[in-house]
């Protein structure tokens, strides 16, 4: 197991400078702070946490809190990278994190509240919530009155929370503008909520473009099991048709609905993107299976987990008060179905 003493002969630098710089606790220049951060990753040092602790009365633990709807979820690859990025980060700090899952559903707030309030008797240096989900709200006001730092992952800024978020609008407003530089005009947005960023960003898009506005909301919810979204996206593409039969661009919900709408077009005798062009979103891994592979807008989950944390920890170590609002771009994955 690599030591101090290990970073140091890598690094060149003094035991005492890499302490500091592992800490991140005194002067260190920034690049011996990038040495030291190269060389923790590499030679895979893993610090005495426990030793730290009892030295200066201090955690090092970050609790990571999944609160999801379903048991099914809870191994979400989108989570899954927040998570993986989250780890990434805090590795190279010293810190760690402690994933808790728990059900957002009214049967289970007991529980989870009880859950919670062991955490928060273990002291953790501070608190990242994968959701902003009423529940998560909760134990976040749970955990600003306990004193301990916490911020979560937001679907759009709130100003109540600490908070990173993905900016689908500006994702949206980006997919719209790439179709319409193809030369497509009568372009759909398509899902199950026409009032949240995505179709704000679709808004903008048209608006500027001068086109018209053309929404067709899904005749379900989009929460079900897979092969039921996918069943809804093929009943989606009929509707679309039969109520925008010059459509040449799709603007997807999702990925999963998007496929389903690929697979309806088809049926219909429509080529893709040859007669329709078609963007989903998110990025999931089934949108490079598709055929032809969809088009997509990407949420940075990886990144989106390096940010959160790297922002966590900024307050744990600054103390400071004023409430963290984090924008992060998304960004257009080009395939061959747009």
């Amino acid at each position: 197991m690599a030591s101090l003493k290990d970073i140091a002969a890598k690094t060149g630098l003094s035991m005492n400078t890499v302490s500091r710089a592992i800490r991140r606790s005194g002067y260190v220049s920034e690049k011996a702070q990038k040495l030291v951060d190269a060389a923790v990753i590499e030679l895979n040092y893993q610090p005495n946490r426990a030793a730290q602790s009892l030295r200066s009365s201090r955690s090092y633990e970050i609790a990571v809190i999944n609160i999801v709807n379903k048991p099914s979820s809870a191994c979400d690859s989108m989570a899954m990278d927040k998570v993986f990025g989250i780890k990434e980060y805090l590795t190279t700090v010293s810190y760690e994190p402690n994933m808790h899952y728990m059900y957002s559903s009214p049967e289970y707030s007991a529980e989870s509240e009880k859950l919670f309030s062991n955490i928060l008797r273990e002291k953790p240096a501070g608190i990242i919530f994968l959701s902003e989900d009423a529940m998560a709200m909760k134990l976040y006001d749970l955990a600003e009155k306990s004193g301990i730092p916490a911020i979560l992952i937001s679907s759009a800024g709130n100003l109540r929370y600490d908070s990173v978020y993905v900016n689908r609008k500006q994702g949206v407003y980006d997919g719209v503008k790439y179709l319409l530089q193809k030369g497509r005009r009568n372009i759909v947005f398509t899902g199950q909520k026409i009032s949240d960023q995505r179709f704000e960003g679709y808004s903008a898009a048209v608006a500027e473009a001068g086109t018209s506005s053309l929404v067709v909301s899904t005749a379900q919810q989009l929460s079900g099991r897979l092969e039921e979204i996918f069943q809804i996206g093929q009943d989606t593409a009929v509707k679309i048709l039969s109520e925008h039969p010059d459509v040449d661009g799709v603007i997807a919900y999702s990925d999963y609905l998007a496929s389903g709408i690929a697979v309806g077009f088809k049926s219909l005798g429509k080529k893709i993107p040859e007669d329709i062009a078609i963007i989903g979103f998110d990025n999931r891994e089934l949108a490079m299976f598709c055929s032809p592979p969809l088009t997509t807008i990407a949420q940075p989950n990886r990144k989106l987990g390096r940010l959160i944390a790297e922002a966590l920890l900024s307050k744990v170590l600054s103390k400071d008060t004023e409430k963290i609002q984090i924008k992060v771009k998304m960004e257009l994955v080009l395939r061959q179905s747009a």
